[in-house]
């Protein structure tokens, strides 16, 4: 079977960026004021997932596992190894609406479909069902200020899945929204792996991993290696309990919440 999206022997550079100082304060900095090291963000990685699979990825490294979820999904490309991606893919990260505060739902719906590369006659056909689905038909003409983040990323997660796409890769947005609406997200992959998608997941929730993941790669410094849930979820449940510090809020964080 032909993978929908692999990595073969793939590296990826990054590039950290320091401020020089100024040994003289009142004396003009230069040209080249800033100190530019590129680095290895990943080296030497092979995965691949097939259509109708969830790939899962474990990684205690957020810009490791991100650069990993871009290079699958054909956002960026690597400067070493091989990179097969599919003809369309959506990555979908925990949205940020602090730009689009005075747009109502209903333009917001339509502005997310169309950063993720729908069309309008794409957004026009689905329009209703995801508004329907993502619980947010009567509320539609409401300010985005005015809801909660659990309703935006429900909303988010409707949108992401009723796109027309060979790869959907969910960063820490496999199981989100209010409680009576989190029962039906894995429902809803499962329903989209039957009809031949793959998902590519991050994820913290060991749950999630044992009921959805059909393949789990643990990622390193040094590489990629498959894995099986039981390993997986130990290294899961480490990763939790070391410190937070520095973690973004995500759903699976206020699992117990409400809006």
């Amino acid at each position: 079977m032909k993978p929908t999206a692999a990595l073969a022997d793939v590296g990826a550079r990054g590039l950290i960026v320091k401020r020089t100082r100024r040994r003289f304060s009142r004396i003009p900095t230069l040209a080249g004021g800033k100190d530019r090291r590129p680095y290895w963000i990943l080296r030497n990685v092979t995965m691949e997932v097939n259509p109708g699979e969830a790939l899962f990825i474990v990684d205690s490294s957020t810009h490791r596992r991100q650069t990993v979820m871009r290079l699958m999904s054909g956002l960026v490309d690597p400067d070493e190894g091989s990179v097969v991606v599919p003809p369309r893919s959506l990555l979908l990260p925990v949205p940020r609406f602090r730009q689009v505060k005075t747009l109502s739902i209903g333009q917001s719906l339509r502005l997310l479909a169309g950063i993720h590369g729908m069309t309008d006659r794409e957004i026009d056909e689905r329009f209703d069902s995801i508004a329907e689905r993502a619980g947010v038909r009567r509320i539609i003409h409401r300010p985005v200020d005015e809801t909660s983040s659990f309703m935006l990323r429900q909303l988010a997660f409707c949108v992401a899945t009723s796109a027309p796409v060979n790869l959907l890769a969910l960063d820490s947005m496999a199981e989100v929204g209010t409680q009576g609406f989190r029962p039906t997200c894995v429902p809803q992959l499962q329903d989209l792996m039957s009809k031949g998608m793959a998902l590519v997941v991050v994820s913290r929730d060991p749950k999630l991993l044992r009921t959805l993941a059909t393949r789990v790669v643990l990622l390193t410094a040094k590489g990629a290696a498959p894995v099986d849930p039981d390993t997986a979820v130990q290294v899961m449940r480490t990763m939790r309990s070391e410190a937070r510090v520095g973690r973004r809020r995500t759903d699976e964080d206020d699992r117990d919440d409400e809006v």
